[in-house]
């Protein structure tokens, strides 16, 4: 009988920590329902692969939760909210970013890094691109043109 006992006080001190576990993180509160989206980015006919993917919300500084993703092997990402899959309803610009780096050289002790897109879609003042996710699953396509290899300047910040 004690033997009983002690096999199904183990048991129940195995077990009840997991009664208690949770599948996956937690949605944070207020996170709004997110929309399954999917962007996919081009240079021409090809997938432009590793590009960094940012949508900002149009119209609402107050929008204070972080979208976007990066493109994977065929150009194609799906955004994420605060790393839970989908986007808000709303209108959006797409900003788009990939850099590279390349080894130092003789004459540079540091190594550079260039940016393979044109400035322009790395700012919420220039970027062509938009993006309106409704109440229904969205798919899109953008053209970013010929890959380029800039050399990239981080943008300038004041008062700071």
């Amino acid at each position: 009988m004690n033997r009983t006992i002690l096999c199904l006080l183990l048991l129940s001190m195995l077990i009840l920590p997991l009664a208690g576990c949770k599948k996956g993180p937690q949605k944070p509160d207020g996170l709004p329902e997110l929309i399954p989206c999917k962007i996919t980015l081009t240079h021409g006919s090809r997938p432009a692969e590793g590009v960094q993917v940012t949508l900002i919300k149009k119209n609402d500084p107050s929008f204070a939760w972080y979208v976007g993703g990066t493109t994977d092997a065929a150009g194609v990402v799906a955004p994420v909210t605060q790393d839970f899959p989908g986007v808000p309803t709303g209108e959006f610009l797409v900003l788009c970013q990939k850099t590279v780096t390349e080894e130092s050289t003789a004459n540079s002790a540091m190594p550079t890094q260039f940016s393979t897109l044109p400035k322009k879609y790395n700012s919420m003042d220039t970027t062509p691109l938009s993006i309106t996710i409704g109440t229904s699953p969205v798919e899109q396509s953008f053209d970013l043109g010929e890959a380029i290899h800039e050399k990239f300047s981080a943008p300038k910040i004041d008062n700071i």
